[in-house]
């Protein structure tokens, strides 16, 4: 019997390195099959609730633009930003794209958005392009173009 546990425990020794090295490489098949989405991109959060929209399609209608803040703080009372870049600009399933872009604004700080639009109805918003902003709700700005 003492020999018999003996020989099982010499088995999973040999196998278990091998087990773990096959769930690492599942894990990262899967991962890259699916990455997982952040507020970043892929999928359409929920309009807030102030906004004067019914779709992302509408986002940037007349320049008005209801962007989602990913990083940097909101701006307390009604200001003014630079736009400087925009990137990851891929449309998902739908249609709609989750453009990224830094904004520089009055006060020299710098926030990062993501403006959930439709390229093909409203443009993105280029660099160097001015607007006027103001808070809408917790982590959502209202951004109207000059």
């Amino acid at each position: 019997m003492k020999n018999l546990l003996r020989t099982d425990r010499t088995a999973v020794r040999r196998w278990l390195p091998g087990l773990g090295v096959a769930l690492a490489i599942a894990g990262a098949v899967a991962l890259l099959a699916d990455p997982p989405s952040a507020a970043t991109a892929g999928e359409n959060p929920p309009i807030p609730s102030r906004a004067e929209l019914t779709s992302w399609k509408q986002n940037g209608h007349d320049g008005r633009y209801v962007l989602q803040v990913i990083e940097g703080r909101l701006p307390a009372e009604t200001t003014t930003g630079t736009i400087l870049s925009d990137t990851q600009c891929e449309p998902d399933a739908q249609m709609i794209n989750h453009c990224h872009n830094q904004i520089r604004l009055a006060n020299g700080e710098t926030i990062t958005v993501i403006d959930n639009h439709s390229m093909m109805v409203n443009p993105c918003l280029a660099p160097g392009a001015t607007m006027t902003i103001e808070t809408l709700e917790t982590s959502w700005l209202v951004g109207t173009l000059s």
